[in-house]
């Protein structure tokens, strides 16, 4: 509601029915970081029937005076449509980031949402959705990499409201330093959504004894006759994939490395567009090793 009221811009995009947007839609935003400065951001996307959109999210902020920024993208996903999100944070090191993502999905349709909380001082970011119609596909993923005494906290709320529907998530924390990370996931399943398939995994690796992450995955299932799940696991690099690596020449520091590359690009490699995947995935590497830049 704050952002509603505080939104400065925004951009409403509409897919006629039956198109194929061949080029992603880049919405870039750039914030100077200056102290007290507040960016809030309101956009929407609404997909006919049978259409097929790709839209990415970028957020940048140039200085480290510590501003905040607002932003929220609701999305109508139509009859059959076929919708791509993909939210990229990466703030500057004193900068606050408060963000909602909503997706209602149609019968037929299928949407996927990956976000990635890069850097920032505190970050908070929800993807909200809904399966409205039967045969309804929802992918939600998520890769949270704080350090220092960043707090990055992500939240799922996804409501199945049809039969016949399927979901997965997919979400990893790496904690490093004196950071917190959050992750709190719902999925509801409404008493009418029969043959509900609907799967929540968060994994989380701690690389120091000061770092804490706090997850907390639920199911509230009201029909019967479906198949749903949720798993967390928390631990750090195995010591013992770390020797088998050393034993064939691979360096300790090269083949933690490896792991938390490994670890992390499971989720950068659901991501559709191959440029921004190559882009995350060494952003990713840069950040893992001490070294994240903003180009």
């Amino acid at each position: 509601h704050l952002n509603d009221a505080t939104a400065t811009g925004g951009v409403l995009i509409e897919v006629e029915p039956n198109t194929q947007v061949n080029k992603p839609i880049y919405l870039l935003h750039i914030s100077s970081g200056q102290k007290g400065e507040v960016g809030s951001y309101r956009h929407h996307i609404e997909m006919g029937p049978l259409s097929e959109l790709e839209v990415i999210e970028h957020h940048i902020s140039l200085a480290q005076g510590g501003g905040v920024t607002l932003s929220r993208l609701t999305s109508y996903v139509g009859e059959g449509a076929c919708y791509h999100h993909s939210k990229l944070i990466e703030e500057s090191q004193q900068q606050h980031h408060f963000g909602h993502n909503d997706i209602r999905v149609q019968r037929d349709a299928i949407a996927s949402s990956t976000s990635l909380l890069l850097s920032g001082l505190l970050l908070r970011n929800q993807t909200s959705s809904e399966l409205c119609g039967e045969n309804g596909e929802i992918a939600m993923n998520s890769i949270s990499l704080p350090t220092d005494k960043q707090t990055f906290d992500t939240r799922t709320y996804l409501k199945h409201n049809a039969p016949h529907c399927q979901s997965e998530q997919m979400h990893k924390i790496i904690g490093r330093d004196q950071s917190n990370a959050v992750f709190d996931g719902m999925i509801y399943v409404d008493p009418t959504a029969l043959k509900t398939d609907g799967q929540m995994d968060t994994h989380s690796l701690l690389l120091s004894d000061k770092a804490q992450v706090n997850c907390k995955p639920q199911l509230e299932i009201y029909a019967d006759d479906v198949k749903c799940s949720h798993g967390a696991t928390t631990g750090q690099l195995d010591p013992n994939q770390i020797a088998y690596m050393r034993a064939r020449g691979i360096n300790r520091f090269n083949a933690e490395q490896m792991l938390m590359s490994a670890f992390v690009c499971e989720v950068a490699e659901k991501i559709l567009h191959p440029s921004l995947r190559d882009y995350v995935i060494s952003q990713l590497n840069n950040s893992l090793h001490g070294e994240i830049s903003h180009g």
